[in-house]
Order: C-alpha cells, then sequence, then structure tokens
C-alpha cells in the first residue's frame, strides 16, 4: 500500500508524538506507566488531604487512567506489546528551530518512512513577512520555546523564520507534495497555529486532520482570535483533535485518524 500522505509536524522538539505514532516501545511504555504512577500519588494527596491538587483536564493530563475504559487500556497496551507504526507509508515534515535537541530524537524513529527536517520557526498569522531572520527564545524546560521572550526564558538563539505558504510552495517545487497530497497537521506552535492553517488552506490544501493543540492562540491573541480560528475550521470542514505524545489519555483518536 502507498500513501500519497504527508504529515507537518512544528514543534516537533523531542518527537515525543512521533515516537507514539511510530510505536516506539521504550518511549510508550515510559508514558503509560508515568500515567498510572501519577495516579497513585494523586490518591496517596486525596487520603492526607492534599491542599493544590492539579484537576485532569487543566494539569499534564488530560483524563485519569481509571476513567479511560478498559478498551481503550488494551489498545495502548497493544501499542507498547506489538506496535502498530501509523507512520508507514508516510512522508514526515519535522519543523524546529532548535536543531541541537530534535535531530537527536529524530534518530530514535525507525526509519521505515522518509523524514525531512527543517530547522526554522514558525511565523504567526499576525507576521506580514514572508520570511526573516529573528531571535528565538528557550524556556527552562524547553517545550514552550518561542519567538516571544517571557520571565523564564533562559537563552536565545537566532534562526530563520518562514510563514508556512513559503513552505509549501517549496515543497511543491522539489516535488514532495503535488494537490494530491493527503496533508496531516501535528502541531504545538506558541500561538502560530491559526496562521499556518490559513497558510495550508490558501495553498489549496485542505488538511485531513489537525493533531496536536491549538490553545495557544487563545492564550496568545485572546478569545476573538480563537472564535475566528475555530469558525475558519468549521468552515473548511476540518477537525481538530488534541494530541500530546506525554499524555496517554489522547493517542487513541490520533491512532484511528491515522490507521
Amino acid at each position: 500500500m502507498t500513501l500519497n500522505r504527508l504529515i507537518i509536524d512544528i514543534g516537533t522538539h523531542e518527537a515525543q508524538e512521533l515516537r507514539v505514532l511510530n510505536g516506539n516501545r521504550c518511549y510508550t511504555s515510559k508514558i503509560y506507566l508515568y500515567w498510572w504512577y501519577d495516579w497513585c500519588k494523586r490518591q496517596v494527596k486525596k487520603l492526607i488531604r492534599y491542599n493544590g491538587l492539579i484537576e485532569y483536564g487543566t494539569g499534564a493530563f488530560k483524563i485519569s487512567p481509571a476513567s479511560f475504559g478498559l478498551k481503550n487500556h488494551l489498545k495502548i497496551i497493544k501499542q507498547i506489546l506489538n506496535p502498530t507504526d501509523y507512520l508507514q507509508h508516510t512522508k514526515i515534515l519535522a519543523i524546529d528551530p532548535v536543531a541541537s535537541i530534535t535531530t537527536r530524537f529524530i534518530k530514535k524513529i525507525q526509519t521505515t518512512f522518509q523524514v525531512y527536517f527543517l530547522p526554522v520557526a514558525i511565523l504567526p498569522h499576525q507576521q506580514t513577512d514572508d520570511s526573516k531572520l529573528t531571535k528565538f527564545y528557550i524556556e527552562k524546560n524547553s517545550l514552550s520555546s518561542s519567538l516571544d521572550k517571557s520571565s523564564t526564558s533562559r537563552d536565545l538563539i537566532l534562526c530563520s523564520a518562514l510563514r508556512t505558504k513559503k513552505i509549501v510552495n517549496s515543497l511543491k517545487e522539489l516535488q514532495i507534495i503535488d494537490q494530491n497530497t493527503e496533508i496531516v497537521l501535528r502541531m504545538n506552535c506558541e500561538g502560530a497555529e491559526f496562521g499556518v492553517i490559513e497558510d495550508i488552506v490558501s495553498e489549496g490544501h485542505i488538511p485531513k486532520t489537525i493533531l496536536g493543540s491549538l490553545n495557544d492562540v487563545r492564550k496568545k491573541y485572546g478569545e476573538e482570535e480563537a472564535m475566528k480560528m475555530n469558525n475558519f475550521l468549521e468552515k473548511n470542514n476540518i477537525e481538530f483533535n488534541y494530541f500530546k505524545g506525554s499524555d496517554p489519555g489522547t493517542w487513541i483518536m490520533a491512532f484511528e485518524h491515522l490507521g
């Protein structure tokens, strides 16, 4: 079976989501066991009436493993013991400006498919430039690194930043994609998500699905911009599913969309 599919993975970082989809046993088993370990800690905190317990849905995990359902647990256990490579027959474009981190983790993915790595930042929808040299601020945990400086920024690098439409045009010129390519977006890119979606649609491609997080658009640009983005998704019949490599409660929908 040969699929003309490209997954554009923006904010690859340590390739957590790609490793889940690829069926990396070491990573998926570690995250799954930690999910249960965290649940056990929560039960102890409840017993001692610990104040400040973070509720599911607002912290690291969307749902409790105790509320996840046996059928879903069995699907994850299967992905650990007898993994399915959901990236098979798929091209991957991994985009992240912090090459020193991302290149190490891309190597952990079994290369049964073509992986392209583009070490650039993505410009948000409010930017008028198609490309520019910019400062990129590295956070202490490096997961929330972005174009904007914060009180917890620990370092910065200089990197190229591109609008997504420029990337899509170049992919066409390089014959990596064509009008028949099925595009799947996997992204968590600190508020640039709306611009990514708009640019891809403007270039004649409707993403099959979006996996990741879109909440940074609301956090960074406010409720009005978030509503515009949601209306744009609805108008173009684009489905979104929350997906986080470090949260097993979000894995099942990603498996179903790429299966």
